[in-house]
C-alpha cells in the first residue's frame, strides 16, 4: 500500500520528474501551433443598430425607459437573426450552394452572432466568414434588412387606417372637384348674371320710352277729343272734322300698340328677373355645397396627415449607429489563446498524472523514510 500524501515527499517526486511537464506543455504548443497555422483565418465583421424609443410631445417621455421595455427590445435581436432573414443573405452572397448538406440552423450557429448589451438599447450583428470582404456585406446587409423589416411591422398595423384615411381624402378631393366642376359651369351658362342684368337694364329703359310714348299718345288723344267737340259746334268745318277722326283713330291705335308693348316689356321682364333670380339661387346654392365639400376636403387631408404622423412615430425608431468597417485582424484562430491553453491543459494533465503515479507508487521501506528530528528540551 502507498505512503499516505505528504506535500515535501509530493514536491520532491515532481521534482524528480519535472520533465515530464515540459514534455507535455512543449508538445502540445507545438501541436497547437501547427494546428494554427493550418486552420483556415477567419475574419469577424460588426455592425451596430440603435433602437430608438417612440417620439412623444414631452421630451421626457423619451428617455423614461425602464428595464421591462429593454428587454422587450429584445425582439429585434430575434428579428436579425431569424432563419429566413439569414438564408436570405446565404443565397445573396452565394454561401451556400445548391444540395449543401450542412444544415442552415449549424451554418448560422458558426457565422452569425446577434446580441443586445445589458441595459442597452443597442443591436450588435456580428458575422464571421473566411472573406473579411463578405463579412462585412453579410453584417451590412443583415442590419439593412432587420431596419426595413423593423419599419414595415411598425408600420402594418397602420395599413388598415391609412389606407381608409387615404380613400376618404381620396373621395372628398371627387366630391369637391365635382361640385367645383358644376359651379363653374353654372356661372359659365349664357346668358350668364352679368348678362341677364344688363338685359333688365335695357328692358326698364325700353318700358320706361314705351309709357313716355303712351302717355304722349293719350294726351294728344285728349286734346284732339276736345277740339272735336269744338268743330262738331260748327257745321262749315265737315272736312277737318273728318280728318281729325281719322288722326284720333290712328292715335288711338298707336296707343293701343304702345300699351301691348309695355305688356310684353313687363312680360319679358318679369321672365328675366325670374331666370336671374333661379340663376343666382343656383349659384349660391352651388357655391354653398362646393365650400361645405372644400372643407371636408381638407378636414379629410388633415386627418390622414395626422394619421401619417402618428404611424411614423407611434413604434420604435431602429436606425444604424457603426456602420462598422472591414475586418483587418483574424477573429480565429487566435495563434496565442491557443499556445496558452494547450500549455496550460498540458501542465494540468501532466501533473495529474504525476499526482496519480504518486500516490499509486510503492510503499518505501521504513528505515529509508525520513525520520524527523526531534528537538532537545532543556
Amino acid at each position: 500500500m502507498s505512503d499516505p500524501f505528504e506535500p515535501p515527499l509530493f514536491a520532491a517526486f515532481v521534482k524528480a520528474r519535472w520533465r515530464v511537464p515540459v514534455f507535455a506543455a512543449g508538445a502540445a504548443a507545438a501541436v497547437a501551433l501547427a494546428g494554427s497555422l493550418i486552420l483556415t483565418p477567419k475574419y469577424t465583421a460588426r455592425v451596430s443598430l440603435i433602437i430608438e424609443p417612440p417620439a412623444a410631445a414631452d421630451p421626457r417621455a423619451s428617455v423614461a425607459v425602464s428595464p421591462v421595455y429593454l428587454e422587450s427590445l429584445r425582439t429585434y435581436a430575434h428579428l436579425a437573426s431569424s432563419d429566413q432573414l439569414f438564408a436570405q443573405a446565404l443565397e445573396r452572397f452565394e454561401l451556400r450552394p445548391p444540395g449543401a448538406s450542412r444544415p442552415i440552423e449549424q451554418l448560422k450557429e458558426k457565422v452569425l452572432r446577434v446580441s443586445m448589451p445589458r441595459n442597452t438599447r443597442v443591436l450588435e450583428i456580428a458575422v464571421t466568414l473566411p472573406d473579411p470582404l463578405k463579412a462585412h456585406a453579410f453584417a451590412r446587409f443583415l442590419a439593412d434588412e432587420t431596419m426595413r423589416l423593423s419599419r414595415a411591422a411598425s408600420r402594418a398595423g397602420d395599413e388598415d387606417l391609412l389606407g381608409s384615411a387615404r380613400r376618404d381624402a381620396v373621395e372628398a378631393r371627387r366630391q369637391y372637384e365635382e361640385a367645383d366642376r358644376r359651379l363653374q359651369a353654372a356661372r359659365g351658362r349664357s346668358p350668364g348674371p352679368a348678362e341677364l342684368e344688363a338685359a333688365l337694364k335695357r328692358l326698364a329703359e325700353q318700358q320706361v320710352e314705351i309709357e313716355r310714348l303712351h302717355l304722349s299718345a293719350e294726351l294728344s288723344i285728349a286734346d284732339q277729343e276736345e277740339r272735336r267737340k269744338e268743330m262738331a259746334a260748327a257745321s262749315d268745318r265737315a272736312w277737318e272734322l273728318g280728318q281729325l277722326d281719322a288722326r284720333i283713330r290712328s292715335t288711338r291705335a298707336r296707343a293701343a300698340r304702345l300699351r301691348e308693348q309695355a305688356a310684353e316689356l313687363r312680360a319679358e321682364t318679369a321672365r328675366t328677373e325670374k331666370r336671374l333670380s333661379e340663376l343666382r339661387a343656383a349659384i349660391e346654392r352651388l357655391g354653398s355645397q362646393a365650400q361645405f365639400l372644400r372643407n371636408n376636403m381638407e378636414l379629410e387631408q388633415r386627418r390622414l396627415r395626422e394619421v401619417q404622423t402618428a404611424a411614423d412615430f407611434r413604434g420604435e425608431r431602429i436606425s444604424l449607429l457603426d456602420p462598422g468597417v472591414v475586418p483587418e485582424r483574424p477573429s480565429s484562430p487566435n495563434l496565442l489563446l491557443n499556445l496558452v491553453a494547450a500549455a496550460g491543459l498540458a501542465l494540468a494533465g501532466s501533473f495529474g498524472y504525476l499526482t496519480l503515479a504518486f500516490l499509486l507508487r510503492p510503499a518505501a521501506p521504513a528505515a529509508a523514510r525520513p525520520m524527523p528530528r526531534m528537538v532537545a528540551k532543556s
